[in-house]
């Protein structure tokens, strides 16, 4: 289900509501196919590539929602204000018979819950020969991670708990100036602050009552990682007649680097990335079927 409302609160701003949730549930296909049976292991083991034998029925549950407010203000005849604000929760478990056969071996249960937010607010404004955007960028996140792998086998069962909060600050700016009728540059510069906390927890238990953990196999761990980017842009571009352009750019990203969630210990994460991509390209608008 979908809805959206637009209220007008002025002839210069108007306000954009809307929202969105989906459930979906019941048996999924195996994704699964045993390629090869270790010695030892007598199982029923089909040759269609699409048919498997299970022991525990593979199930799913997600749901999404989410909420996003886009408030829009013009500030002057040459320059608006812009507020988007987003807010999504996501519920999803996952039940799989990991070992894909007729055999209680092993059944894999996952329970993710994740929340977030994000405040994006600018101001842009054409002035001119200048078209420029500046503003600031906060988003905020939750994800809790509960997996449970069973093992009849040896009756016990791996648990673990990760949960993540990751926090992500940005400012940023660019400018478009016209330095000739045709010829146009470009100039953008975002600095990002990404922060990343891990509270981990697992374990082996065994199965049977009462619970409890295998000596020695329990852990539990607190870790913290912090990274920065600046990120520049630059383009050049020149119109031609007949609305063709062709552009220059070059791009710098960055992807904040992260945790191993099964790791059973702290500082076994891994790095952030940066690229930078360049581009050489033509656009052109198709007029009465000439390009």
């Amino acid at each position: 289900a979908r809805g959206q409302l637009r209220v007008v609160l002025n002839p210069r701003s108007d306000v954009v509501l809307s929202t969105d949730v989906s459930d979906q549930s019941g048996r999924i296909l195996s994704n699964h196919k045993i390629l090869s049976i270790k010695p030892g292991f007598a199982v029923d083991n089909p040759d269609g590539p699409r048919d498997v034998r299970l022991s525990t029925v593979n199930s799913s549950g997600v749901s999404h929602s989410g909420a996003m407010a886009r408030v829009t203000s013009q500030l002057t005849p040459s320059t608006m204000l812009t507020s988007i604000t987003g807010l999504r929760r996501l519920n999803n478990q996952y039940v799989s018979d990991a070992d894909v056969s007729e055999l209680d071996l092993l059944v894999s249960r996952n329970h993710e819950r994740q929340q977030q937010w994000s405040e994006e607010l600018t101001v842009s404004g054409r002035h001119r020969r200048v078209t420029w955007v500046g503003g600031f960028f906060v988003f905020d996140e939750l994800d809790r991670q509960g997996v449970r792998v069973e093992q009849y086998a040896s009756r016990t069962q791996v648990e673990l708990g990760p949960r993540v909060n990751a926090t992500s600050r940005a400012v940023f700016g660019e400018t478009t100036i016209q330095l000739t009728s045709r010829l146009s540059g470009t100039l953008g510069l975002r600095y990002t602050r990404e922060q990343k906390d891990i509270e981990n927890t697992g374990g082996l238990y065994g199965l049977d009552a009462p619970v409890a953990p295998v000596a020695g196999s329990t852990y539990a761990y607190s870790d913290s990682i912090m990274h920065t980017a600046w990120t520049p842009r630059f383009a050049i571009a020149m119109k031609w007649p007949h609305d063709a352009m062709t552009y220059v750019s070059a791009t710098r990203g960055f992807k904040s680097g992260g945790f191993n969630l099964s790791s059973t210990q702290p500082g076994r994460g891994f790095a952030p990335e940066w690229a930078w991509n360049y581009e050489v390209g033509m656009k052109t608008t198709l007029m009465n079927g000439r390009a």
